[in-house]
This record gives C-alpha cells, sequence and structure tokens, in this order.
C-alpha cells in the first residue's frame, strides 16, 4: 500500500499584517518602556522550534484527514485517485493566535485535496499570537506544501 508524505516547509521570513501605533511623548513626559515584541509561538516553543512542530503536526493532521476522506469517498477512491499537487499556503495567525487560510497556489486543486486542506487548517491548535508594541498582532506565514508518494 502507498503511503502520501506530506513535507511542509515554514519560511522564515514572516509580516506583520498589523502595526501598533507609536504613543506620543513629550519632553515632560518619560518615554513608555519598552514593550517586548514576539513572533507567534506554537505550543509555547521558541519562534524556530514552533516552525518545526507546526510542520510536524501538519503532517500528521494531514495524513489523519487523508484516511478519513478515503474512508467517506470509497466509491470515489476505487475509481481514479485525483492527482495531488505541490501547493504554496499562505496563512496568517489572527490577533486570538487561530491560524486561517488567506490564499492556496495554484487556485485550481482537486476537490479532495482542497477539503483535506481546509479541515486541517480547521482542526489546527491555537497558537499564541505575535506582539508589537504591547498589542497582538496578525503575522502572516507562507508554507510550500510538497506532495510525495513512497
Amino acid at each position: 500500500m502507498k503511503h502520501l508524505v506530506l513535507w511542509a516547509l515554514l519560511v522564515l521570513a514572516c509580516t506583520t499584517t498589523a502595526r501598533a501605533a507609536k504613543p506620543a511623548t513629550s519632553e515632560h513626559s518619560p518615554a513608555p518602556a519598552a514593550a517586548e515584541d514576539r513572533m507567534p509561538s506554537f505550543r509555547n516553543a521558541t519562534t524556530k522550534e514552533s516552525i518545526r512542530l507546526f510542520r510536524e503536526w501538519f503532517a500528521d493532521a494531514y495524513r489523519r484527514e487523508y484516511k478519513a476522506y478515503k474512508k467517506r469517498n470509497k466509491a470515489v477512491m476505487n475509481r481514479a485517485e485525483p492527482l495531488l499537487q505541490d501547493v504554496v499556503i499562505q496563512f496568517v495567525i489572527d490577533t486570538l493566535g487561530r491560524p486561517r487560510i488567506l490564499k492556496i497556489q495554484p487556485e485550481q486543486l482537486s476537490e479532495m485535496q482542497d477539503e483535506i486542506l481546509r479541515e486541517t487548517f480547521a482542526s489546527a491548535p491555537a497558537w499564541n499570537p505575535g506582539i508589537r508594541d504591547g498589542r497582538k498582532v496578525r503575522v502572516k506565514y507562507t508554507m510550500p506544501v510538497y506532495w510525495e508518494k513512497w
């Protein structure tokens, strides 16, 4: 039996999509203490470790979703398995820490692959949101997903 393996790489270059306004200061008022800025974290890990942990979680969750899809759609899977493509997913960690898909490239995917990707993201655990200038911000990630059979 052939297995489908998912390798997901998160691009380390992340951009914030929201910026907090800096408070105005005058000569007579002391400058506010610098707020701690941080990137979102997955399972309370460091930024680099968060990316690795999310990639591992995503691969396991994809396998579960793929197996569940095959069970739900046995008739479709017996005829011919749709081609799975390499994709690039843009997603955002919102201010509540939930990962949300923004865009999937290419846009033309098989119904199966589209459903599996969306179900996988829908079941994703929350992250700790990113903080910039003391406020929670949305942080956008780009994740290439390569499908390989072995």
